[in-house]
């Protein structure tokens, strides 16, 4: 994540409109991750395809550490990512 926020952080510094794109950044960022959540969840249970299941836990990480940073509440998304989610 340190390497996620540094070239954030020198992509806001060198744009001239990089302010206004910190917090979109990490809320997209969340959207995306769900996003693909999603499909890593229905592919992983499709026949030849349940190699997918492998992307589930390296996203809810990454979500994990997202979801703060966005500084907007996701109550029901938060609650559901304090629970161990089985990935299988």
């Amino acid at each position: 994540m340190a390497l996620i926020e540094k070239l954030v952080a020198v992509y806001v510094e060198t744009w001239p409109q990089g302010p206004i794109l910190l917090p979109v950044f990490w809320a997209a960022s969340v959207q995306r991750l769900a996003q693909a959540l999603g499909a890593y969840a229905r592919l992983s249970r499709l026949p030849g395809n349940e190699a997918f299941a492998g992307h589930v836990e390296p996203a809810l990480h990454m979500l994990r550490l997202a979801l703060p940073r966005t500084g907007l509440s996701f109550p029901a998304l938060g609650a559901m990512l304090e629970r161990d989610v089985p990935t299988r």
